[in-house]
């Protein structure tokens, strides 16, 4: 659990989020994906109750499980 964390920006490396990996990040507002991302692990931005910016880059081919 990160409470502090209110914005992610991921670096265009970035092809992975594992699983739970923002899990109840309660005030991630915003989160700039890689655009080499690929996949999204279960339940990754699960909690994130704030998250009010997401855009997911056309690289993405899987995502997981997103919430229970």
């Amino acid at each position: 659990m990160c409470q502090n964390i209110e914005s992610v920006t991921m670096g265009d490396n970035v092809k992975i989020i594992e699983a739970e990996a923002f899990f109840k990040c309660i005030n991630l507002e915003v989160i700039c994906l890689s655009k080499s991302l690929q996949h999204i692990g279960e339940r990754a931005f699960c909690g994130c109750e704030e998250l009010q910016v997401f855009i997911l880059p056309p690289s993405v081919k899987t995502i997981e499980r997103w919430i229970n």
